[in-house]
């Protein structure tokens, strides 16, 4: 992402605008720029107000899942700022989407009586309801358990098949199954330290390719099966032949997938900005199941242990059965959770829009320690050494695991929105001031920065003495990882928001062109689009 734009140009888009989703965009963009205030601090800020803030009625409408009430939106705006002539055009535009949408304009009177009319009717259905959820939890918890069972049978006959047909063969070790075992996932690991192992050469004969998709690619790409996974922002999730470039297969969601995949026991897992995790098989696309979430899903996914961990726009961390998508727990935090969890030890550690780095037990969702740190937190942690790395607004900062303590902060000359990588004694990082870091992993301080020529967002990998990441200026860059110096950049179509990924002497990324390259990491050739 590029930074927002200022106020003048939100006013100057909102003639455009048509839809309840196209408002919450532009809405967003007026939080962000007012610094994201807690959602909590909105509403007791508001609580005696006659228009109150509420956090349930902010986050719906920051996630365009509602047109508010135009005395909502008005109200809202003026806690970020802006002045009264300021938000006439946006008033302006509210009368329009709600005229479109068949929605009255009538007063904040009109609708409170009309919700207390509603209210008294259904008060008596809340002990059915009661009931009716609770029925269908023990009948979840039983088709779980139903299919649990099944995927046991299913796997023991599979063996039991795969010995006969052995048997008959006359060979006594048992077939590879491609990718039963793979687990890949963005930043390498569940770890997040964004360390590939050291690149051998591309197989012989193989060739750079680009592969197309219908939409912006922020979502960072997964190896694994010999397929590249990556979301785009036209909704899909897909898989791409990590040899030759085609298509293998592609699989619609409800929104744009912004979210890096995660690859394990044979299915892949990502997010969805239509609220939704989903868990896919990886080597046909088919939808397993979909776990549901109060706001979009950009947040990455990490496995481990049998559980998913994924943080949504409704303020939560989620950790979901791997193998059934049955939420096992959730635990709330005063923001959105934009920032992918990473998890060791038994510990998940996470950053949120309220400015804290939370660390939780891994099996319950209790918290363990929470940091309120100087700003907010997109970057995702590395954990590495006891020590948790994670940008903060313009700084890199280093925590303490167990403690939660700090320990170094290291400020850079813009916002690090950039995930560290951590290889050896060395944390590499990336800042919308355009340069690429390399500081001391036990002090913080700087050893190199390289300028880029444009902010980086992407999130560096590390493989052997090469550093890998993008920028903001449409390139890929490759940097010796002792000394900062360029070996060779790459030049794609777009944006470079994506984080790069390491395979096979391979590295692939995605850019804002649409396209995913597949690249020499050696060299840096590119190839043609297929």
């Amino acid at each position: 992402m590029d930074h927002p734009p200022n106020i003048q140009d939100l006013q100057d888009r909102l003639g455009q605008v048509t839809t309840r989703q196209e408002l919450a965009v532009l809405v967003k963009q007026v939080y962000v720029r007012a610094d994201s205030p807690p959602l909590r601090e909105l509403d007791q800020r508001t609580a005696q107000h006659q228009v109150r803030l509420s956090r349930s009625t902010v986050s719906d409408m920051l996630a365009g899942r509602r047109l508010p009430r135009k005395a909502v939106l008005l109200a809202f705006l003026r806690e970020c700022g802006l002045g009264h002539a300021q938000t006439v055009l946006w008033a302006q535009a509210w009368e329009r989407i709600a005229a479109h949408s068949g929605r009255p304009a009538g007063d904040a009177t009109e609708l409170q009586q009309l919700r207390a009319q509603l209210t008294e009717q259904h008060r008596n259905l809340d002990q059915r309801l009661a009931q009716v959820e609770q029925r269908l939890q023990q009948a979840e918890e039983r088709a779980d358990q139903a299919q649990a069972q099944l995927a046991e049978a299913s796997r023991r006959f599979e063996q039991q098949l795969a010995q006969v047909q052995r048997r008959l063969q006359g060979v006594d070790s048992p077939p590879a199954r491609v990718g039963a075992t793979a687990v890949a996932m963005f930043r390498g690991g569940p770890d997040h330290r964004g360390a590939y192992r050291l690149k051998t050469a591309p197989p012989t004969g193989w060739d750079p390719w680009i592969a197309h998709t219908n939409g912006l690619v922020h979502s960072s790409p997964t190896v694994a099966h010999s397929l590249v996974y990556v979301g785009s922002h036209d909704g899909h999730l897909y898989a791409v032949d990590a040899l030759t470039g085609h298509v293998r297969w592609q699989t619609k969601t409800g929104d744009a997938v912004h979210s890096s995949p995660a690859v394990a026991d044979g299915l892949v897992y990502v997010g969805s900005n239509d609220g939704h995790l989903y868990g896919l098989d990886a080597l046909t696309g088919d939808v397993r199941w979909k776990a549901k979430t109060g706001g979009a899903v950009g947040s990455s996914p990490a496995v481990a242990d049998g559980l998913v961990y994924v943080g949504s726009d409704d303020g939560h961390l989620y950790a979901v059965d791997a193998a059934v998508g049955r939420v096992r727990w959730k635990t709330k935090t005063d923001g959105m959770v934009s920032s992918s969890p990473a998890v060791v030890d038994g510990t998940v550690y996470v950053g949120s829009f309220d400015r804290k780095l939370y660390a939780l037990d891994a099996a319950t969702g209790q918290i363990r320690w929470q940091t309120p740190t100087t700003g907010l937190m997109r970057s995702s942690p590395a954990v590495a050494d006891d020590t948790v790395y994670v940008g903060v607004h313009k700084h890199l900062c280093a925590l303490d695991a167990t403690t939660g303590q700090v320990r170094w902060q290291t400020p850079t000359g813009g916002p690090v929105d950039s995930s560290p990588a951590v290889a050896g004694s060395t944390v590499y990082v990336g800042s919308h001031d355009r340069h690429l870091y390399a500081l001391d992993a036990a002090t913080g301080q700087v050893r190199w920065q390289t300028p880029t020529g444009g902010p980086v967002f992407s999130s560096p990998a590390v493989t052997g003495s090469t550093v890998y990441v993008g920028s903001g200026n449409e390139h890929l860059y490759a940097l010796d990882a002792l000394t900062g110096e360029v070996r060779w950049k790459a030049k794609t179509g777009g944006a470079v928001h994506s984080s790069p990924a390491v395979a096979g002497g391979t590295v692939y990324v995605g850019s804002g062109d649409g396209l995913l390259y597949a690249l020499d990491a050696a060299t840096g050739r590119m190839g043609v689009t297929l």
